[in-house]
């Protein structure tokens, strides 16, 4: 069944969601998701600098400091450096990894939009809200707007990429709100 709402909402067309039918991603679909994780990576990318020029200061510490003894050495070298470096490190390989195989899933069920409420205060006066969209035995962070697209109570069908849990199109199965 058509609705341009969801189609505008999750950025999908009818030969994507026939696509999604059948039990994949569509070529559109899959182009988006791995442009997703190259942005995903190249900010990897990007903050591990902040990282190595810390551990960078570790290296000029230790030489700066060679008459204090070996114990000063060792500690600026292989703590500071080897700490803030290997985090540094760690981001810069998930940069240089390849883009991980997408993995296409389907659930079906009544639509269920919670809200979570967070506190970072002990007086609970401040807080975030955060919206998740439960669908089966599914749940899906999203939008505020969403309440303006899909129905409370109506059964979908969601399709979207497993481990991300990206929604790439939706469906309304059954509009009865019980």
């Amino acid at each position: 069944m058509e609705d341009p709402k969801l189609e505008a909402y999750f950025k999908f067309d009818e030969s994507d969601l026939e696509a999604n039918r059948q039990g994949r991603f569509s070529e559109k679909q899959q182009a988006r998701l791995i442009a997703n994780d190259r942005k995903i990576q190249r900010k990897w990318g990007l903050r591990s600098i902040p990282f190595f020029l810390i551990a960078s200061f570790g290296i000029f510490a230790a030489f700066a400091g060679k008459n204090m003894g070996l114990d000063w050495i060792l500690t600026w070298l292989l703590g500071w450096t080897g700490i803030w470096g290997g985090i540094g490190l760690l981001m810069l390989l998930s940069f240089l990894s390849k883009p991980k195989k997408l993995v296409f899933a389907k659930t079906t069920g009544k639509v269920n939009i919670a809200s979570d409420r967070s506190y970072s205060s002990p007086n609970r006066r401040t807080g975030t809200t955060a919206l998740r969209l439960h669908v089966g035995r599914r749940g899906f962070d999203i939008l505020e707007d969403i309440g303006d697209v899909m129905t409370q109570g109506a059964e979908y069908t969601i399709y979207y990429e497993r481990d991300w849990e990206e929604i790439v199109s939706a469906e309304l199965v059954n509009s009865n709100s019980k």
